[in-house]
Order: structure tokens, then sequence, then C-alpha cells
């Protein structure tokens, strides 16, 4: 009787250390250094980077402010008193890119592209994103972006998926980068810079350990496209005189656009219309000009700053102004922002508009030699994304957006 009590406690102690072993070693697998793979979220930077606006909190990384900010060096600072690079509760770094093309920092899938706030694309949480799921239980979001490039189930490897921009809760046009990984059932935010303070991190037992995560250099660096001619097509008859655009509406015409004048426009002239809700009534074409070779080209669109329109103001601008282009491999639709182009905010909560406009990549593409009738890029008055879409929400359901037409121009990639 004792003998079989006795191998019944050894047993159940067995399976006591089993499971405390395997419990160690579930925390020393999550606690461990992973594989660095993320490369910067941008072209070039040399061997410093381009330098950071405000960096990731380890006090309280969840967007409220908490009065402490302590950075990856174990650096605190309180509140009120708060020098450059600081940001109370913030959950990623934000770098100086304006109105710059966005890269992938690693390859993956978009798992999200669209407003952040479906319900609300004024001036709240980080507007216009991507967020990039990758092979190693990590995602990693880009936020404030005027443009989106690919749309939700794509993947992508690490070239251009926006445009930086201003978006969302945003002072001015930067880029929000953040990461993401898996911990306790849920991806949680954690610092890629990891954390070098002499104490514990604050923020890994809600979130578990941030490590370093960037490439060494120059793995981390994608070199700056070497940009050579460029290759402008203005927005109508008087400025183009090779045909190569053309504007048209279902009602006949060009009736259901107006005109514009101004210094900030390309050749000083634009035309305006307004978006509908869900279908197409009226659109431009800009087909490609004589381009000199066959190759890579960077799709770049002007929208100047004008709102020369009774009760329309620069905000009013379309949320979602969906530019088709047609390639020699296809074609893309890409979704940019244009209500927010040229807008900043002062240290007194002060709203600024600066002109005389924006070119926005529309990213780079394959285009053929000379002049094609059916390669082009295509603008369409309707800003509505069906929620059947890839992109998986209506972008901008809105009617009555002013949506501005000027120029394109592409850009030869050497």
């Amino acid at each position: 009787m004792v003998f079989r009590l006795l191998r019944k406690l050894n047993l159940l102690l067995f399976l006591l250390a089993l499971w405390q072993g395997h419990a160690l070693w579930n925390v020393e697998l999550a606690n461990a250094q992973p594989a660095v793979f993320l490369g910067r979220p941008y072209y070039g930077g040399g061997t410093t980077g381009i330098g950071l606006n405000a960096r990731f909190d380890h006090s309280q990384p969840n967007g409220v402010a908490n009065g402490v900010f302590t950075d990856y060096n174990g650096q605190q600072v309180n509140n009120p008193v708060c020098p450059p690079s600081c940001y109370d509760g913030h959950t990623g770094y934000d770098l100086p890119l304006s109105y710059l093309p966005v890269v992938a920092a690693a390859d993956g899938t978009i798992v999200y592209a669209g407003w952040e706030n479906p319900n609300n694309h004024d001036g709240v949480n980080l507007g216009l994103m991507s967020k990039i799921q990758h092979n190693n239980n990590h995602q990693t979001i880009y936020g404030h972006l005027s443009e989106i490039r690919y749309m939700t189930g794509r993947t992508v490897g690490r070239w251009q998926i926006g445009t930086s921009g201003t978006t969302g809760n945003s002072t001015g046009p930067h880029l929000h980068f953040e990461v993401r990984h898996w911990h306790n059932n849920d991806y949680r935010v954690t610092d890629p810079y990891g954390w070098n303070g002499s104490g514990a991190d604050p923020n890994s037992n809600t979130n578990g350990p941030s490590h370093w995560l960037w490439l060494d250099w120059p793995a981390r660096e994608l070199p700056v496209p070497n940009r050579t001619t460029l290759h402008t097509l203005d927005d109508g008859p008087v400025n183009d005189t090779t045909d190569r655009f053309d504007i048209a509406c279902l009602s006949g015409g060009a009736s259901g656009f107006g005109t514009g004048s101004t210094s900030n426009a390309i050749n000083s002239d634009l035309y305006w219309t307004f978006t509908e809700g869900t279908g197409v009534d009226c659109w431009v074409n800009w087909r490609t000009p004589n381009l000199p070779s066959t190759g890579q080209y960077e799709v770049e669109v002007y929208v100047p700053l004008w709102a020369s329109v009774q009760n329309h103001g620069y905000a009013t601008r379309a949320h979602a102004a969906r530019y088709r282009i047609v390639h020699a491999n296809g074609e893309d639709t890409i979704v940019l922002d244009q209500h927010r182009l040229g807008y900043s905010k002062d240290a007194n909560n002060v709203v600024h508009w600066s002109g005389p406009g924006v070119w926005i990549s529309l990213g780079r593409y394959d285009f053929s030699a000379g002049s094609s009738a059916t390669q082009l890029v295509q603008l369409a008055d309707t800003a509505f994304v069906p929620a059947n879409n890839t992109y998986g929400q209506p972008l901008d359901p809105d009617q009555g957006r002013l949506l501005l037409v000027d120029a394109v121009r592409w850009v030869r990639i050497q």
C-alpha cells in the first residue's frame, strides 16, 4: 500500500516538474531575443538614419498620458517639462518624412489598409494607415499616411506601400511607425530599439520584453531611387497640346467639372468637381506622354492648395481620391487623401495651410516607351470603396467633397 502511494506521489512530482519545466521553457522562449528582421521604413538614411521626432514611451505606451515618459535608455522625464522626441504614452516612433514614400520594413501581408477610425477621418487616431503581418509573430504599423498603395490581403516586399502625410491626429506631415509582437494572447506594442536601461523595463509586465529588431547596416537601408527625367502632363487642352489629357461625364462632355485659376496650380489652372457617393459620373484620364524608354517610372500627382468654391475650404477636399493606374503589367487603384495636404498645427493648436501644393508619389510601375492610349492614370469622382472590396470598408462614403484635378508626372527611375 505504501509502495503504491509512493509510486503515485513520484508520478505526481514528475508531472509537476514537467509542467514547471514547460512553463519555464515558454517564459524563456517568450523572453528570447528574436532574429533581427526590420529595415528602415523609408529610402536612404545612410549610417545614422534621418532622426526621430518622437520616441516610444516605456512607462505606459497606450496612447494615454500618465505624466511620465521613459525612453529605451531608461531616461525618465516628468511632465510638463518634456524635451524634443519625448511623447507621453507614445506607442511607436515618429519619423520626419514629409510627403515621401513609405517602405515596408520587412516582407509580409497587409492585414489592414484604411482609416484606423472608419467613422472619423478628421483629427483622430492614426488616420489613413497600413498594418503588415510578418511571419515571425510581429506586426508593423504605418500611420498618418496621405496615400495607401495596396489593399488588404496583398503580399508585399520591402518596397513602397504608401506616402507619408498628416491624416488623423497629427500636427504636420510625418510617419508614425509602430511594432507589435505576440504576447499573452494578443499583439502588443514593443520597442524595436529594445531596452537599454539599468533597471527593469516598466513596459515588460504588460506588453512583454522589448528587443533590438533592426538589421545591421547597410542591410537595413534601401537606396534612394535614382530619379532622372521628368515627364509632366497638365490638366487641359490649353496647356496639353498632345491630346494626352481627356475629361468626360456620363451626363455629357465635361459639364460636371468646374475650372479654377490660381498660381498654386501647375500652369495656374485646374479642374474640380464634387465626389459622388457610390457611382461614377465624371472622370479624367492622363494618358502617358512620349516616354523616352521602356522601364520603371514613379507616378506622381500634383494637388494644389486651392478651395475657391463657395462654402468649401481646404479641409473639404476629398478624403479618398481614387487614382487608377494602368501600366505595362496590369493596373492598380491607389487611394489618396486630398483634404489634409498642406495641413499643420502649431504649439498653440492653431491650424495652418501651406502651399502652393504637393507632389504625391503613387508608386513605381513599368511603362512602355512612347505615347500610349491604354497606359494611363485615371481619376474618377466616386470616393466610395464598397465594404466587399478588398479594402474591407467604405473609405469615404460622403458625397459632395471637393475633388481637385491638376497635373501628373512620370519620373524615370534608373
